[in-house]
């Protein structure tokens, strides 16, 4: 009897989170373009990196980065990062703290492409002409995500004006 209840929930709660989905993808896809954008990068980033093995060592721009890690891992953190960093833009609002993860995994990804910019800063490659850029929308995309969960935290509250600040 319990397991059927616990089975019913776990149901239950899944249609919800999916008419969720269905419901407000459209309307949440586009102001967070920039965060899916990050986030698909990164983890095709992590693609690119598992599937062309000895890729790093045959580039000097990514000599800093083998000092921290081997490629196997840089491909490992750039798969999953990415990859959970998308399933939480998928889920944004169906739980109350859906923008606060959203700005945790933007801090993880600014702390990547940090290390990425500054690997490629040595050699100043074409890198140089993508990567700070990639970072600075990261740093944006923390900001928005953080101004929207004081929104959720302060309505949670009853203490916001539903009103985001600049």
């Amino acid at each position: 009897m319990i397991s059927l209840v616990r089975q019913t929930l776990f149901f239950g709660r899944f249609e919800m989170l999916m008419a969720h989905i269905k419901e407000n993808f459209r309307a949440a896809f586009y102001p967070r373009l920039s965060e899916w954008a990050c986030a698909l990068m990164i983890f095709n980033w992590g693609v690119v990196l598992h599937n062309k093995v000895g890729l790093m060592e045959q580039h000097e721009s990514f000599r800093i980065l083998l000092q921290l890690a081997y490629q196997d891992t840089w491909s490992t953190v750039g798969m999953v990062l990415g990859a959970f960093r998308l399933v939480v833009l998928l889920i944004n609002g169906a739980w109350r703290r859906s923008p606060h993860l959203r700005g945790f995994t933007a801090f993880l990804c600014i702390f990547v492409w940090f290390q990425i910019a500054l690997s490629f800063s040595a050699t100043f490659g074409t890198g140089m002409a993508t990567y700070p850029v990639i970072l600075l929308m990261e740093m944006i995309n923390l900001k928005r995500s953080f101004e929207d969960a004081r929104l959720v935290d302060d309505a949670y509250r009853g203490s916001g004006n539903g009103q985001r600040s600049n």
